[in-house]
């Protein structure tokens, strides 16, 4: 009891006068002065728990809890008859609905599982069996009341609150709905949540003096609308349904858009066919025209590489001769005729195989290198696992480097020079690195003007660097020219390095 009387304070002790009930498990229930309920252990007399019913409409003004049933508590306030479900701590309103005469009585008595009430101010008495009482508590069931499209009420052909379907035509797309619940004689207690599913995200809840909702504006398409009830405190009843079906226009129903896109798949077919034919037809005789061209241009630009690489070997007999260096020239025309030979057995093919194309670059190079008096050395490294004889490049692809590298490089450069060739694979590619430490292609430019460079114009890369593009055209090829300026720390040249990258599609 310390407990308890601690609690109130002198002047809420003074006016308030509390009523107590054990229920079915032995717990002491309590009214308070602020219009909850307590429940109490009895055996050490402390709160167990506090029920407020602030913001929820029940009003437990004077209330005095007076008998148990099973676990029901009975509970008569100054408006109203209630029962406190002390399993779940739900309220139930018991009022006409349940059998009761008047909503509230001036005295209660439960006795021998009945309860009795008098009405004084009318005179009456009434007692009725619990158990029926109780079981007369029903779930309040929603009913769809009212409806409106258009904001015109809807003709149908069944009553609304039994109707579980809606459709409706594509204009018809705003929406009304009135909703209630049957034979509550106090709506004010009710509380509704409602959802249109595929309109709201979550449910939208009002009380029940404002039952109805409006949706505009729908687009075509199902929804499904869902509205629930409860009175305050109590469970929520089962959903009250209504599907509504828009029909969608004839312009967007799956038919008339698949008739739609066949009608445009098939004449954009006929177009697209009577267009590819038309232009297959143009691109036949352009690609007939530009091969043939293609072809002319490869031939003029072989012939004009072999000429002038012919030019600068018999210079180089020429000179061995004139110096009365008749070992040398013999020895230097033999290997020159070695070249000749494969010059012509080269002059009717586009192509030729690497080994054939390096085999020609050797002869070259060691010309170069007893025309000049082993100014420079050469050194030429393949990768072994290369088969040289399957790789297929356009002919006198690679000498124009070497000679480049010979005139305008190593021999300007003082002392002698060093001369590298090398045949490496990477990946899918094979790559032809001709590498010289000669002067570089800078101070090469600077010097164009003098004495050396008067006899020898390099149109060789020139011609080299087209007759590739023209290859990778007519054979859908990747093949591709690096040139490197090799530099010290300092940014002085160290010469030049050039990477000539084939396919390469043996494995």
């Amino acid at each position: 009891s310390l407990v308890i009387t601690s609690t109130f304070k002198n002047d809420q002790a003074n006016s308030f006068s509390p009523s107590y009930c054990l229920d079915a498990q032995g717990f002491l229930w309590m009214t308070t002065p602020d219009f909850s309920l307590w429940k109490i252990n009895p055996e050490t007399m402390a709160i167990q728990d506090t029920l407020s019913f602030t913001n929820t409409g029940i009003d437990l003004m004077g209330a005095r809890i007076y008998g148990h049933y099973q676990s029901y508590l009975f509970i008569s306030t100054l408006k109203s008859q209630l029962l406190l479900n002390t399993t779940n701590n739900m309220i139930i309103y018991l009022n006409r609905q349940n059998g009761l005469i008047l909503n509230q009585g001036s005295k209660e008595l439960l006795s021998n599982g009945r309860v009795f009430f008098t009405y004084s101010g009318a005179g009456i008495t009434q007692y009725a069996v619990i158990e029926n009482l109780i079981s007369s508590v029903k779930n309040i069931i929603p009913q769809i009341n009212l409806l409106l499209v258009n904001n015109k009420p809807i003709q149908t052909d069944t009553l609304i609150q039994y109707k579980k379907t809606l459709s409706l035509h594509h204009t018809q797309n705003t929406i009304t709905i009135n909703f209630s619940a049957l034979d509550q004689e106090f709506p004010e207690r009710l509380e509704y949540a409602y959802m249109l599913v595929n309109t709201d995200k979550e449910w939208t809840f009002t009380n029940g003096m404002n039952s109805r909702v409006s949706y505009a504006n729908l687009a075509p398409g199902k929804y499904l609308f869902k509205v629930k009830a409860r009175e305050w405190g109590q469970p929520w009843s089962p959903e009250t349904t209504l599907q509504i079906i828009i029909s969608p226009p004839f312009w967007q129903t799956w038919w008339f858009i698949l008739i739609s896109l066949l009608l445009f798949a098939g004449s954009a077919y006929l177009f697209f066919q009577w267009r590819i034919n038309s232009i297959r037809k143009q691109e036949q005789l352009k690609n007939k025209f530009e091969k043939e061209l293609l072809e002319l241009e490869a031939k003029s630009l072989r012939a004009q590489m072999n000429p002038h690489f012919i030019f600068n070997c018999m210079n180089s007999i020429k000179a061995l001769i004139q110096k009365n260096e008749q070992e040398k020239a013999i020895t230097y025309l033999t290997t020159f005729s070695k070249l000749i030979r494969i010059i012509f057995e080269h002059s009717d093919k586009r192509e030729v195989s690497l080994y054939e194309e390096i085999e020609t670059c050797k002869l070259y190079t060691e010309l170069e290198m007893m025309r000049f008096q082993h100014k420079f050395s050469y050194q030429l490294e393949i990768d072994p696992s290369i088969d040289m004889k399957s790789i297929m490049i356009p002919a006198l692809i690679i000498q124009p480097f070497i000679e480049n590298a010979i005139w305008h490089g190593l021999m300007p450069k003082e002392g002698t020079g060093f001369l590298q060739i090398r045949v490496t694979r990477q990946g899918d590619h094979i790559e032809c690195i001709i590498d010289d430490d000669g002067i570089g292609r800078k101070t090469s430019e600077q010097n164009k003007s003098s004495a050396f460079y008067s006899g020898h114009q390099s149109r060789g890369v020139h011609l080299t660097h087209a007759r590739l593009d023209l290859d990778n055209q007519l054979n859908e090829k990747n093949a591709s020219i690096k040139i490197i300026d090799k530099t010290d720390s300092k940014g002085r040249p160290l010469g030049t390095t050039v990477v000539l990258c084939f396919e390469y599609l043996n494995s």
